[in-house]
């Protein structure tokens, strides 16, 4: 009884990874394609803004643009092959 529980606890887990990945990935391609800005109006800037703001102090808006687009598909990507992971028990 117990492994049956853990069974639907981790593929619940699984695909809750899934699908956060999978909503991940259009944010960042609208970053990196659209030019959307990361920071809505109202949210305060977190670590990835912060990192794009550096990047274009830095080295313009191009490259902050690339560091958070990028940023969020790389998340993306990441939170699917997990999601797809702990889905299947490995």
């Amino acid at each position: 009884m117990r492994a049956a529980v853990n069974v639907r606890e981790r593929r619940m887990v699984g695909a809750f990874l899934f699908l956060f990945g999978l909503f991940a990935l259009p944010f960042g391609v609208s970053v990196l394609v659209l030019g959307v800005s990361p920071a809505t109006t109202g949210l305060s800037c977190q670590a990835i803004c912060g990192l794009a703001m550096l990047a274009t102090d830095f080295f313009g808006p191009l490259a902050g643009r690339i560091l958070s687009g990028g940023f969020y598909v790389f998340a993306g990507f990441a939170f699917l092959f997990v999601g797809r992971a702990v889905y299947n028990g490995r």
